[in-house]
């Protein structure tokens, strides 16, 4: 029970971050130490059967906790973006440079390549891109009518786009839906369940679309890092380190105390980090360095050494 619990809270920090621009559920689902277990468990609920009621259970009592956070606590996280926009954005920014010490835990070695640093760089940009994008207002063009047949299923589509991505450390959801300017109707729907009134024709198509979203990349993810488990790592500490120039405020800084920010910047720091401190070993499979590898051992896995 206890247990249950403690992945009932660790769901609502995920639930939490799936309706705060800029931040990542793959981020955070670091920091808690379950990443793994979570694309684990989504990946390969369809195919493994032997453990399918333990991914059932994992993630039922995370998605419950997701649920709980997300409609109670939707208004409450738009009032404090509305009240102290900076101070959280630096909370926000403090949460992912947090996140990065855990980044270690997903493999045992993490040793500088000219390869994994490609990989980072490539993750950089691509954050670095989509977050230009939504600054210069791109969501306007794409905004569409959630009420309508055609709205629903463009809700749909880009619920998957922002569903796979909320699961990719680095790339939150949240950007997707405002580059699609679905992000206040989605809100206002959440917000608007906490009174009973049920908005089927956003949630509907949204939860739909996130969900198969989330599965498929789940399942590409834990191939990944299972396969190449070092460059994938550094692919997801670029997509963090993108992440950083995302959640800058747009609001003039000077605007706020400087002592403030500073401390809004520790204080997101210190969570992860005490919060990494629980989080799980290294993959059992995550391989020695390439010194120490049996190539033989490899080669019978189907997969050659990693660079």
């Amino acid at each position: 029970m206890l247990h249950h619990l403690i992945v009932a809270f660790k769901g609502m920090a995920f639930g939490l971050s799936n309706i705060v621009p800029g931040m990542t559920g793959g981020a955070i689902l670091i920091v808690l130490g379950i990443y793994e277990q979570f694309v684990d468990a989504v990946g390969n609920l369809a195919v493994n059967k032997a453990r399918r009621r333990e991914y059932l259970t994992f993630l039922a009592v995370l998605g419950l906790g997701a649920a709980v956070a997300m409609i109670g606590l939707a208004r409450v996280l738009s009032m404090l973006l509305d009240w102290r926009p900076v101070l959280m954005m630096f909370l926000f920014i403090g949460l992912l440079l947090g996140t990065i010490p855990s980044l270690r835990n997903l493999h045992n070695d993490m040793r500088i390549t000219p390869r994994r640093l490609i990989a980072a760089g490539i993750g950089l940009v691509v954050v670095i891109a989509f977050r230009a994008l939504e600054r210069q207002g791109f969501h306007a063009l794409l905004a569409a009518d959630t009420q309508s047949v055609t709205g629903m299923l463009y809700a749909l589509l880009t619920a998957m786009v922002a569903g796979a991505a909320n699961v990719t450390p680095g790339i939150s959801g949240s950007y997707v839906f405002l580059l699609a300017g679905t992000y206040e109707p989605i809100l206002e729907a959440l917000s608007a369940m906490a009174r009973l009134d049920i908005r089927w024709e956003v949630l509907v198509p949204t939860g739909a679309g996130a969900v198969l979203g989330i599965a498929v990349s789940c399942k590409l993810i834990d191939s990944a890092l299972k396969r190449a488990p070092a460059m994938a790592a550094y692919t997801i500490l670029g997509l963090l380190l993108g992440s950083v120039y995302g959640l800058w405020p747009d609001q003039a800084l000077q605007r706020e105390n400087p002592a403030s920010i500073l401390f809004a910047l520790v204080l997101g720091m210190v969570v992860p980090l005490l919060l990494g401190r629980r989080a799980q070993e290294p993959m059992p499979d995550a391989g020695l360095p390439l010194a120490e590898s049996d190539p033989e051992a490899l080669q019978h896995l189907g997969r050659p050494p990693e660079a």
